[in-house]
C-alpha cells in the first residue's frame, strides 16, 4: 500500500507501511510512533516543525469535520483533500518539510476514498502527532 520508493532521494527515510482502510491496534499505537519518529528526524532543524506539521493535521480534520456530513458533501470535498498534497509539495519547497513528510502524506491522502477512510486518516494522523511531539522538541 505504501508508494515510498517512487523517485525518491538519498534524504528519504523509509516510513513502515501502513494501511488506513484496515484498523488495528498496530496501526495507532506501533506504526503511528515508528512514522512519528521517522518523520521527526529530519537533517535540518527547520524542518518538519510540529506547527508545520500541526497545519496539515488540522487541515485534515477540518475536511473531515466538513465531509463527514453525507457521501455527497464527502465527494464535494474529496479534490480539496487530495490538493493537501500539493501544499505539502509546495512547503517542501520552501524548506518548511522534508520528502519524507511529502511521502507520508501523499501516502495518507491517497488511502482516503469515502468517509470511513478520511476519519481513520485523521485518526492516524492524531497518533502520529501524539507520538511526534515526544520526538521533536521544537
Amino acid at each position: 500500500m505504501n508508494n515510498n520508493t517512487n523517485f525518491t532521494s538519498s534524504q528519504y527515510r523509509k516510513l513502515p507501511d501502513f494501511n488506513v482502510k484496515n484498523l488495528t491496534k498496530e496501526l495507532f499505537d506501533v506504526t503511528a510512533d515508528r512514522c512519528a519518529k521517522i518523520i521527526s528526524e529530519s537533517n535540518k532543524k527547520e524542518q518538519n516543525k510540529s506547527t508545520q506539521i500541526r497545519r496539515f493535521y488540522d487541515e485534515l480534520v477540518m475536511w473531515n469535520e466538513r465531509a463527514g456530513i453525507s457521501q455527497e458533501a464527502f465527494q464535494n470535498a474529496l479534490p480539496f483533500i487530495f490538493m493537501i498534497k500539493s501544499k505539502v509539495a509546495y512547503a517542501e519547497g520552501r524548506g518548511t518539510v522534508d520528502e519524507t513528510f511529502k511521502i507520508f502524506m501523499g501516502t495518507v491522502i491517497d488511502q482516503i476514498d469515502d468517509v470511513k477512510t478520511l476519519n481513520n486518516a485523521k485518526l492516524f494522523m492524531e497518533a502520529v502527532m501524539g507520538f511526534y511531539k515526544l520526538y521533536k522538541q521544537d
